[in-house]
């Protein structure tokens, strides 16, 4: 079973067929295999934290979880990066703007 990022959808992974990230907006989908085409598991600001939500869920199926919530849009999680082990590290930034 996967919660939705917001709370507001939980999905069978048994009834969808495939779960990708859409190509132009950051958004998590999942096909399912009946009623509708596709189902909206997450949005986030940019298709990067899309990409890190996606990677924390793959990472929670390869563990064998039988219940994972995508973290929503504002997780501190999305605003790392994930190593190669498994683990994450924050993404610094110096405060500065242009």
């Amino acid at each position: 079973m996967i919660i939705g990022g917001d709370g507001e959808v939980i999905v069978n992974v048994d009834n969808c067929t495939n779960i990708y990230i859409h190509k132009e907006y950051g958004r998590i989908l999942c096909e399912k295999t009946v009623n509708s085409p596709h189902c909206e598991l997450g949005r986030y600001d940019t298709k990067e934290k899309a990409r890190r939500a996606f990677g924390i869920l793959v990472n929670a199926m390869l563990d064998g979880k039988q219940v994972f919530k995508l973290p929503g849009n504002d997780d501190e999680r999305l605003n790392t990066s994930l190593r190669g082990t498994g683990g994450f590290r924050t993404t610094q930034t110096n405060g500065k703007t242009k």
